[in-house]
């Protein structure tokens, strides 16, 4: 299982991270939300010390929650 990180894409408007992870299908990325990633798209990962200066996605921040009470 692949381990998540969170990113996002470089030229993004919004600024919004979301928690994601690399796909079976070669060169994907997908998010907790369903937010698909080409691997053309570049991502740029955020450390948790950046995560409090970003806008995080609420549904990833809830797949996340819900993972760790599991």
């Amino acid at each position: 299982m692949a381990k998540s990180f969170w990113a996002n894409k470089l030229d993004s408007r919004s600024g919004v991270v979301h928690l994601v992870k690399r796909l079976d299908w070669p060169g994907f990325y997908g998010s907790s939300c369903g937010y698909l990633i080409d691997k053309h798209e570049y991502l740029r990962k955020a450390s948790s010390e950046q995560i409090v200066h970003f806008l995080c996605c609420k549904r990833c921040m809830a797949s996340k929650e819900k993972e760790q009470l599991k």
